[in-house]
Order: C-alpha cells, then structure tokens, then sequence
C-alpha cells in the first residue's frame, strides 16, 4: 500500500495546498500527518498564508487522512479537523510495525521500538531516513517551516521503499530500501 507521511503543516495554506496535490498525484491509500496541523507555534511567528480554518477545509478533502497529536495541536484543532489525535499510535504498514509520534516526546519507553520497526515522526523540522541498530527513522521534514536549508518535504512508503520527496519540486531527496 502507498502512503504519504507529512508533518508540521502549521496553518501553512500553500503548503497545505501543495500537499493536497502531491495527495492526488501520488493516490496513496493512506494519508498521515505527524501533528502540528493547524497552529502556527509560538516560534515561528505569523506567516502571510496563516489560516487554520482553511487549512483544516483543505485537510477534510484528503481522503483516508490520520494522524498524531503534536504539541501545537489543541482539543480546538481536534474537533474542526474531526479526526482523532492521539500522541503515539502503532500501525503495521506494508507487513512492518510502524510508531508514529509527533516527536516532542522521544522517550524510549513512550517510543518503545525495537529492531525491525520504523520510528515515524516530525517536531524538528529537519528530514531524516536512516536506520541504526535494526529501527528505521523517518522524519519526513516540514510541510509549513523547513529549517536547516531543507525544502518542504513529506514522506513517500510504497511497497519496500521509504522516500523522503521536495513537496514543490515532487522530487526524491532521500530514499532507503527495506529489504536489506
């Protein structure tokens, strides 16, 4: 099954705009976000494209959408994007265990993954597709506020690819192969 990851939308219009079209591009059969849907955050400061009500309107026309808490997200946002949000979930996707968290909270026994999983998450801003000792990490960047010279990015699982893809130039920027 195809599924884009993204994280760290932050009321971003364009970003979310952007996504949404990478959506029916792509035609995943999931869709997840690793939180900080709607609000901007206090460091990030008040973009021109800021709408939180547009982007949850946006968000709503995205089919099969899920996703975790991050911690930007209030119980507000939660209920105008009337999806659930919890801070950790646990998916298997493509035969593999995923945990997905927003990444405020990388506590290995709230985490709790071992050897052959795949930590999901976002919070840093900063994209990262890597495995060490046995766990596969995936950061799929920042939809809304890229940091450190990246451009925005989401995440690209098909098959027994993980990819982490320019959300404007739909190019690959990073790729790991699970079968090794």
């Amino acid at each position: 099954m195809r599924v884009l990851i993204g994280s760290d939308l932050h009321g971003r219009t364009l970003a979310a705009r952007s996504f949404e079209r990478a959506v029916r591009r792509f035609s995943p059969g999931r869709v997840i976000i690793l939180g900080d849907f709607l609000y901007n955050g206090p460091r990030n400061g008040v973009p021109d494209d800021y709408d939180g009500m547009a982007v949850a309107e946006t968000l709503k026309r995205i089919p099969h959408l899920s996703g975790v808490r991050g911690n930007c997200d209030a119980d507000i946002d939660i209920s105008v994007l009337g999806i659930p949000l919890p801070k950790r979930r646990e998916e298997t996707i493509g035969g593999h265990r995923c945990v997905l968290v927003h990444g405020d909270d990388l506590d290995p026994s709230f985490v709790n993954v071992k050897a052959g999983d795949i930590l999901m998450y976002g919070h840093t801003h900063l994209l990262e597709l890597e495995r060490r000792d046995g766990v596969i990490f995936l950061n799929p960047g920042s939809l809304g506020f890229p940091k450190g010279g990246n451009p925005a990015s989401f995440a690209l699982f098909d098959g027994d690819d993980l990819s982490i893809i320019d959300l404007n130039g739909l190019k690959t920027i990073k790729a790991l192969s699970l079968m090794r």
